[in-house]
């Protein structure tokens, strides 16, 4: 299945579906997003992306569809209290860098809640 990249300046959240999405997180508020004080799940669908986005391999304890498909929702759900960030030319990586990377971030409680969009490398 080829992923379609497009830069947006908007973003329907309600549009978005979980092949739409490489990772997301959930983890304490107000912390860093390094994993120390939460956890990054990873669609299976985008393993081999997810996997040279951060330079090394994604192990199977790390993949779970369930977790973002409820992120999703969840995001989906609350919506109007959501932030998006888009940056249209990504971190560099090696030689090349992303076309664009965005995420989608939600604070419910104590918690925060983000989901990571597909990015399309370019040279």
């Amino acid at each position: 299945m080829a992923i379609k990249t497009k830069i947006v300046t908007t973003l329907d959240i309600a549009a978005l579906e979980p092949h739409d999405i490489m990772q997301v997180y959930s983890g304490k508020d107000g912390m860093c997003c390094c994993g120390c004080s939460g956890d990054h799940r990873y669609n299976s669908e985008h393993l081999k992306m997810a996997a040279k986005d951060r330079g090394y391999s994604i192990s199977k304890d790390e993949v779970n569809d369930k977790k973002v498909r409820r992120t999703l929702q969840l995001i989906k759900d609350n919506a109007h209290k959501a932030e998006v960030a888009v940056n249209e030319r990504g971190p560099k990586r090696g030689n090349r860098h992303s076309a664009f990377t965005a995420h989608v971030s939600l604070v419910i409680g104590d918690r925060l809640h983000i989901i990571y969009l597909t990015r399309k490398e370019v040279k």
